[in-house]
């Protein structure tokens, strides 16, 4: 009963500290992803909504000629 009384007490500030970890999951990019030999893949958002987050991703692959190509938007 005291972590409901605690949560109840301090509702803003558990919303704040819930806010703020969800914001910082955002903040980090998607990680590097090696597909195929020589390519290097990079997932990431390219339509975002404030209400709804992420609409639409879009993956670029790069590979160690300079060559490229993105799919996905």
């Amino acid at each position: 009963m005291k972590i409901l009384t605690v949560f109840s007490r301090y509702r803003l500030l558990v919303n704040i500290l819930a806010l703020a970890a969800a914001l910082s999951a955002f903040a980090y990019s998607a990680p590097t992803v090696v597909a195929d030999p020589g390519w290097t893949c990079e997932t990431g958002c390219v339509n975002w909504d404030a209400r709804f987050g992420c609409l639409q991703q879009q993956t670029c692959c790069v590979n160690e000629n300079g060559g490229w190509f993105c799919t996905g938007a």
